[in-house]
Formats: structure tokens, C-alpha cells, sequence
């Protein structure tokens, strides 16, 4: 089944995914070293996990259809098995690979402070803070965004 998947190589500074793109496909590192994260405003970058061999991301999009939460981008020179949705779906139907793989998004999900969650589902950083401002039955809106 995994032979369905392809091994591809590439450069280091190779953006592998962008935050906000529809994905089907995921990937795990073989060799070499890759870092999620996500724009901020003012060109700043906020890196949220290193990935080694033994990692992998995009699951996440893969599995659900949901919009990529971050730019993966990779340090050196990395292989990766990129694995497309539908053999990643077969894939969870291996209890030994489903567990590992959702014990993996539960720390992701874990991880993920007041500030990521607005990104995570589909709100952007400046509408979340645009909402803040706005007036709730003459209340201000109180949230704790970054």
C-alpha cells in the first residue's frame, strides 16, 4: 500500500506547503529538516515545530479538506514520502498507524495557543483582532488574542 506513495527530494528553502492553500497530500520526513510556521504582519515569521525523520504534517489538511494552518518550509536538503488523502485514509484504517497519527494532532492541537486558533479555523489574524473592536450589545467584544 505505502509503495502508492512518492519519494521526492528537494532544496533546502524548498516551501513545501503555504498556510491557507486546500491540500491533499501528506508528508514525512526521510531525511533532513523542515520547519512549520506562519507569516505575521510587519514580514515577521513565527515558527511553530521543527520536523526531523520521523515527522510528518499535512495530515491535518489531507484528512479533513480544511485550509493548510502553516507554511512548511525546508532548512537543508530533505527527502520526503509525500502520500496523497485517499492512501492516507487507508492508512488510518491501521490501528497502529491511526493511533500514532492522532496522538500527533492532539499535541499539535495542544500546543496551539489563543493566538493560532483563529488561523487554525479559517479566520484570519486581522479579522479576529477586527472582531475584537466590535461592539456586543454594547459590550466590547473581549478576547484574548495574542
Amino acid at each position: 500500500m505505502i509503495t502508492q506513495g512518492s519519494v521526492i527530494e528537494v532544496e533546502a528553502g524548498t516551501r513545501l506547503v503555504q498556510a491557507g492553500e486546500v491540500g491533499d497530500q501528506a508528508f514525512f520526513v526521510l531525511k533532513g529538516k523542515a520547519v512549520a510556521g506562519i507569516a505575521e504582519e510587519g514580514g515577521r515569521y513565527h515558527a511553530l515545530s521543527g520536523m526531523e525523520p520521523g515527522d510528518y504534517f499535512g495530515e491535518i489538511a489531507a484528512l479533513t479538506g480544511a485550509p493548510r494552518t502553516a507554511d512548511v518550509v525546508t532548512e537543508e536538503p530533505t527527502q520526503l514520502l509525500q502520500v496523497s488523502a485517499e492512501l492516507l485514509r487507508l492508512l488510518m484504517a491501521q490501528p497502529a498507524f491511526s493511533k500514532l497519527v492522532l496522538a500527533r494532532m492532539s499535541e499539535r492541537l495542544a500546543r496551539t495557543s489563543i493566538h493560532d486558533l483563529p488561523r487554525t479555523v479559517g479566520v484570519s489574524l486581522a479579522d479576529a483582532r477586527a472582531l475584537q473592536r466590535e461592539p456586543v450589545a454594547g459590550k466590547q467584544l473581549e478576547l484574548a488574542l495574542g
